[in-house]
Formats: structure tokens, C-alpha cells, sequence
């Protein structure tokens, strides 16, 4: 009988977990994922406190949520965040409202420079990006009312105005501060990243960040990965992009110069290859 009982349970808790899916999909609330296709790319989280919280750190703009978006495809479990946004979670994102120390994500996002929030993980990633284009894309997120994917017009004449002055500023003195401070002040086991390298080699970028999570990448989960290696929340990279890149090097060029060529020397002195 008490089989009997908890089979029917279970019955009934898989068909409420549908219904609800599907009711959140019917509004508008979550996204329907690809992978909801395929029972072998199915994510989940982990078992309570059964992961350490590892940081994937980066600069706003730095393609953070792609990156989660494939840690995700690549090993069938969710990662999380510090900020809970919501756009992300019905997106699909469901590990975005754990708390970072939940246990059941396999990295949690943050954008923390502060040393005292650093101390709290025991191992973190460092994403690192090209500071044009991701200065570029956190502004264009910002200005956008910060839609993921959309874009803003850059023109001389916007950059003038003080909400476009305002964001700009603030995302360059955010970008310059983050990755220096990790990489002066934070000890534990870290991962360098570059954002050009997975995208010119996703699979072996993928496979490093694997190996520093101790997890092995599966022929059946690579090609889930394949099947959508883009996500919901990348920005198209086909557009021409001089414009922005022509208005930022203007306004603030030699500042970001500068401080690339600091992330660089401080790469080389913990036996990284410098910036891109």
C-alpha cells in the first residue's frame, strides 16, 4: 500500500510540475527553451548544499549571461545569481532567484568589486571582455531599460546628454574597477576567461571551465550545447559597430587604454595571457 501511495504521489506532483509549466509558458511568464524538447538536455538543480558557490565574476557587458546560458547547456544544471532578475528568470534562468549560497547552482553571477563579497566564494571564474565592447553593451542594456538584447543609437550628439553622460561614466569606473580588484586582491583558485576566446572556441573554453568546476563534459551534453549555442539573452554580433566604438575611443579612449594595459601586467604577473 505505501508503495501504491507514493507512486500516486508522484504522479500527482509530475503533473502539477507540468500544468504549472505550462501555465507560465501560456502567459507569457517563462519562455519555452529548446531543450524542453529533449528529456537529455533537461536542467536541474542540484541537491541542497551539495555545490560549493563558485563566482562567475566579469564586468557588466562582458556576455556573463551567455556564458551562464552554456555552463548550463553544458553541464544539465542551473547556475545562479546575486542580482534576481526577473527578465532572466522567465527567460529561463531559473537558478536567478537562489541565494548565491543555496548549494544547488553550479556558478552564481556576480559583478561584486568589493573584497568583502569576494572572501565569501571559494573559487571563482573571471570573464573577461574586449572593454569596448563591453562597456558598449552594458550601456546599450541601460539605456535600453535594461532589455538584454536591445541597442541604443550612438551618435556624438546622445553621448552629449546627461542620462547617456551619466551611464557611461558610471559603466567605464564599474569596468575599470572590477577585474583589477580580483585580480589584486582575490587568492583562492581562479579561472581567467576570455569572452573572443569562446567565441572563437567554445567548446575548448567550455571544456576549461569544465574541468575547474570537476565536471565532465558529455558527447550528449555538447551537443545540446550545439543545438543552441546562442541563447535567448545574446546580442546579434553581425552589426556593424563602428559608430559606437567611435564615440566611446573619442570620449574616453586613453582612460581605457590605460586600463587595459593594467589588467594585462597584472594577467602576466599570475601567469595569464594579457587582454585581447
Amino acid at each position: 500500500m505505501r508503495i501504491k501511495s507514493s507512486m500516486v504521489t508522484l504522479i500527482m506532483v509530475s503533473f502539477l510540475l507540468v500544468t504549472f509549466h505550462y501555465v507560465l509558458v501560456k502567459e507569457g511568464s517563462l519562455l519555452e527553451l529548446p531543450y524542453r524538447e529533449d528529456p537529455g538536455c533537461v536542467v536541474n538543480f542540484a541537491q541542497p548544499h551539495s555545490l560549493p558557490p563558485i563566482a562567475l565574476v566579469s564586468a557588466p557587458g562582458s556576455g556573463n549571461t551567455w556564458v551562464r546560458h552554456l555552463i548550463e547547456r553544458a553541464t544539465g544544471i542551473y547556475t545562479g545569481s546575486v542580482f534576481k532578475d526577473s527578465e532572466l528568470y522567465k527567460g529561463g534562468f531559473l537558478g536567478e532567484y537562489d541565494e548565491w549560497d543555496s548549494g544547488r547552482v553550479i556558478v552564481v553571477k556576480t559583478h561584486t568589486k568589493a573584497y568583502g563579497q569576494m572572501k565569501r566564494y571559494p573559487a571563482a571564474i573571471l570573464l573577461i571582455r574586449n572593454p569596448y565592447a563591453a562597456i558598449i553593451s552594458e550601456c546599450n542594456r541601460m539605456l535600453s531599460g535594461e532589455n538584454h538584447t536591445a541597442y541604443v543609437e550612438w551618435s556624438e550628439e546622445n553621448a552629449k546628454t546627461p542620462a547617456f553622460e551619466k551611464i557611461l561614466n558610471d559603466t567605464l569606473a564599474w569596468y575599470s574597477s572590477i577585474t583589477l580588484n580580483w585580480l589584486k586582491l582575490y587568492t583562492r583558485p581562479l579561472l581567467v576567461v576570455h569572452y573572443e576566446d569562446i567565441v572563437q572556441n567554445t567548446f575548448g573554453e567550455l571544456e576549461r571551465i569544465l574541468e575547474f568546476l570537476n565536471v565532465t563534459m558529455t558527447i550528449k551534453r555538447m551537443e545540446c550545447v550545439r543545438k543552441d549555442i546562442n541563447g535567448h539573452f545574446r546580442r546579434n554580433t553581425d552589426r556593424d559597430r563602428v559608430k559606437e566604438y567611435y564615440v566611446l575611443a573619442k570620449k574616453h579612449g586613453t582612460s581605457i587604454e590605460l586600463n587595459s594595459l593594467n589588467v594585462s601586467q597584472l594577467l602576466l604577473q599570475r601567469g595569464f595571457p594579457p587582454m585581447h
